[in-house]
């Protein structure tokens, strides 16, 4: 990482101007991904309990839907992950290039600074085979989606006198391999092992 925002002449301050850039990365799936979308109806039925509403009486599950309300989608409608999941695991990994507080501490402000580009907030996904994991979740049972061979791509703009785009490449490995996304990760307390990935192609 480099920090070139300031110059000192003499007595005086000079603020380098920012330098913006843009790199285009894919992301692949070393291992299987899990995702598990908080559904918008579940909201709305804790809400009105919340609010003294009388809620609808339980209904037998229906498995298929549970799946469907568990995945994320895209406006466009292809199934994705939260692009924040990946921004997230970046400053988490900040601890893991840095073994000081102080300097750990430093570089996540840099790593703030970096946006993930685009509008919509999911980030579509490409995979070669989708099943669901029927599990327990004491006291009840989950089906959620799990997607193999996965993969996706990321454009991230950052500030380049603070960190450069290797670096920005080589925290997303790190990200990748300590942190993950989706559920089960080995972020989780659980320290799973799925969501793991890692940068198989970048464009400047």
């Amino acid at each position: 990482m480099t920090s070139k925002t300031k110059k000192e002449v003499g007595t005086e301050v000079f603020i380098i101007p920012m330098n913006i850039e843009r790199i285009k990365v894919r992301l692949e799936g070393i291992t299987p991904l899990l995702v598990d979308n908080f559904p918008q109806e579940t909201k709305e039925q804790i809400l009105a309990k919340q609010k003294g509403k009388k809620t609808p009486t339980k209904v037998p599950r229906d498995p298929d839907k549970e799946v469907e309300q568990a995945k994320y989608y895209t406006i466009d409608g292809k199934e994705g992950i939260p692009k924040s999941a990946f921004k997230a695991g970046m400053i988490t990994a900040c601890q893991f290039v840095f073994g000081d507080i102080k300097s750990s501490g430093m570089f996540k402000r840099v790593v703030r600074g970096i946006t993930v580009l685009g509008e919509d907030q999911i980030v579509p996904i490409s995979y070669s085979k989708q099943d669901v994991l029927h599990h327990t979740v004491r006291p009840n049972t989950k089906f959620t989606p799990r997607y193999y061979n996965w993969g996706c791509e990321l454009e991230l703009e950052f500030e380049s006198n603070n960190i450069s785009s290797s670096d920005v490449v080589n925290l997303l490995n790190y990200a990748g391999r300590y942190c993950g996304v989706g559920s089960w990760a080995p972020r989780a307390k659980c320290g799973g092992n799925y969501g793991k990935y890692k940068v198989s192609e970048k464009e400047i």
